[in-house]
């Protein structure tokens, strides 16, 4: 080992334990350390970092928490590019998506409806703003197990099918698919773009709502009370939220890129 790798690896072990790690480490301690600064930190930091732990313990006679498959999934993951965006975005905790879905269900109006569907639908199908804007009541196909939403500007395969998302049912709460539901009724609306927007005497639009107001209404729900999220909320942050979830469930790299 150089003195130089020697040097970065004594104040990656440093940074770990500056945050609270422990020595020896767990594999669930060292994904909490990984997730904590992957918005943050470059991937080649965070593989120094990895690398001095696991350094850390095979020279100890440690078992290498490091090298296990779950943080070689979450490693895999961290490269995909809903982990990366210019603003480093935070991932949204499920608690607190949850407390902005409840707040919002308490909320009278039709523009509380449609906040809603837009948040959980952007949580749960991991969509970017270009391609919520653009769904239409046409894109939808609904099932007794759930819903498919075939992504806007899809180009169609060989066999002529065009990239969709899957979304299924899940606690009242946080369900897309019923939020969807609630706020495509209480709007009337039968065909054409799904998010609108309200004018101030409740009208819906014909036209759908920009990315740009997309992202207001995004960055508006992140001010609700008591949320422990501080940052900026945006759809990068929901996707990231989407993302940690995913892995703390235990999901594959394979299956989070899908």
């Amino acid at each position: 080992m150089t003195d130089n790798t020697r040097r970065a690896y004594g104040s990656a072990i440093a940074h770990y334990l500056s945050w609270g790690g422990l020595l020896p480490a767990t594999e669930k301690e060292i994904k909490d350390y990984l997730m904590t600064f992957s918005h943050s930190h470059s991937l080649s930091t965070l593989a120094i970092r990895r690398a001095a732990i696991s350094s850390w313990h095979v020279l100890h006679g440690f078992p290498d928490p490091t090298s296990t498959p779950q943080i070689q999934e979450l490693f895999k993951a961290i490269k995909l590019p809903l982990c990366k965006s210019k603003e480093k975005a935070e991932a949204l905790p499920i608690s607190d998506l949850k407390l902005i879905s409840r707040t919002l269900l308490k909320t009278e109006g039709l523009s509380a409806k449609r906040d809603r569907a837009i948040l959980l639908i952007s949580f749960f199908g991991a969509f970017v703003r270009s391609e919520l804007v653009s769904l239409k009541v046409s894109d939808l196909k609904w099932h007794k197990s759930g819903l498919l939403i075939t992504i806007p500007g899809s180009k169609a395969d060989l066999e002529g099918n065009r990239t969709t998302k899957a979304i299924i049912y899940c606690d009242e709460e946080l369900c897309p698919i019923l939020a969807l539901k609630d706020w495509i009724e209480a709007a009337g609306i039968q065909e054409g773009y799904i998010f609108r927007a309200i004018n101030r005497w409740g009208a819906v639009s014909i036209k759908s709502l920009s990315p740009e107001a997309i992202n207001m209404i995004i960055a508006k729900l992140g001010y609700t009370k008591g949320l422990q999220f501080k940052s900026k909320l945006s759809s990068h942050s929901l996707r990231r939220g989407l993302m940690t979830m995913a892995i703390e469930a235990g999901a594959s790299f394979a299956s989070i890129k899908k």
